[in-house]
């Protein structure tokens, strides 16, 4: 008998938890409905039929943003640099050199890649995505000399190439650039 009491000591205060959780999630459930109440779905909007349930392509946005100001600015292109997060200092100095050439980047941290190297072991990276946009002026004046930063900083932190992404509405090349 004494071997059992622990089981089923152990057995309710189990139940209890389950109890609780399940608990804690009827009440989110509860607040996720009530709020959806606040905030309908806008069926007929300008926007909302010619996205619906398919691909679209560059065309078809276009068209649907004619329908908005004329103040919209287009920025089709974008180069996203994958930058180890373990050099952020030099990030940080890339980020500030393309947020002077783009007039802007946007940031998003804690991404995983990997590589393998030379004795084909899998290396695994935290990154930083460092995302610049821009006209097509802008991409042409801009371009070679963020590559060339580019390249710079992954020098000095003794990189053997660099991830760089350029992308339109068409679509997106990925390239590895060699930095020696």
């Amino acid at each position: 008998m004494d071997t059992v009491t622990p089981i089923f000591t152990t057995l309710a205060k189990t139940q209890l938890i389950i109890q609780q959780a399940i608990t804690a999630i009827a009440q989110v459930i509860i607040s996720l409905i009530s709020l959806s109440k606040h905030f309908p779905q806008v069926k007929g909007s300008r926007v909302t039929p010619s996205l619906e349930n398919r691909d679209i392509s560059g065309d078809e946005i276009l068209s649907v943003l004619a329908k908005y100001p004329k103040n919209i600015k287009k920025l089709p292109y974008s180069i996203t640099v994958y930058w180890p997060i373990k050099y952020l200092e030099e990030g940080q100095s890339l980020i500030g050199e393309m947020t002077h050439k783009f007039g802007g980047v946007t940031c998003s941290n804690n991404f995983l890649g990997t590589w393998e190297n030379e004795a084909q072991e899998i290396i695994p990276d935290e990154l930083l995505l460092i995302k610049a946009f821009s006209n097509a002026e802008g991409m042409k004046e801009h371009l070679e000399e963020c590559l060339d930063r580019v390249i710079f900083w992954g020098r000095i932190c003794e990189q053997m190439e660099m991830a760089v992404e350029i992308s339109n509405m068409k679509g997106s090349q990925f390239f590895l650039i060699p930095v020696f």
